[in-house]
């Protein structure tokens, strides 16, 4: 990472772990140029810096459009209507308005303790996950996510 100055302006040049290599102009004080690079930083070692690069689809936008005829295509009948009644009944109604890159771990957990609480058995609650799992391998896959 660096801070350069390109006419009266500040820029803040990064390499994320990714390889990706953004070069950005910020601000015409040097300090608010500081501060950019140390939020990078941050962001890097704590592992969050894949949400501000991924897209802002739509968890649901994604699922309807992208995933749903996929996986129609490659999954037997019974499995593709099992699995598309599992996601619109239980998973898209809480991942709804969220987009894809802002789903966490801890999103997921609270999805699970739901569940539990709607007192789903717990081969379910695994099936469930299973679907959420290859929802995000698939966007992976598709580079609207950097990781899982």
């Amino acid at each position: 990472m660096a801070i350069y100055k390109r006419g009266n302006k500040y820029g803040v040049d990064i390499v994320y772990p990714d390889g990706r290599r953004i070069k950005k102009l910020v601000s015409t004080k040097k300090k608010e140029a500081q501060d950019v690079e140390t939020q990078l930083k941050r962001e890097i070692l704590e592992q969050t810096w894949h949400i501000r690069l991924s897209s802002k689809l739509s968890f649901r936008k994604f699922v309807k459009k992208k995933y749903f005829p996929y996986i129609k295509e490659t999954q037997t009948t019974s499995t593709f209507k099992s699995n598309i009644a599992r996601i619109k009944k239980n998973i898209l109604p809480f991942f709804l308005k969220l987009p894809l890159a802002s789903i966490t771990k801890e999103k997921v957990d609270q999805f699970k303790l739901k569940r539990i609480k709607d007192n789903a058995t717990p081969n379910t609650i695994r099936n469930e996950l299973n679907c959420l799992s290859h929802i995000f391998k698939m966007a992976i896959r598709w580079n609207l996510l950097a990781i899982n």
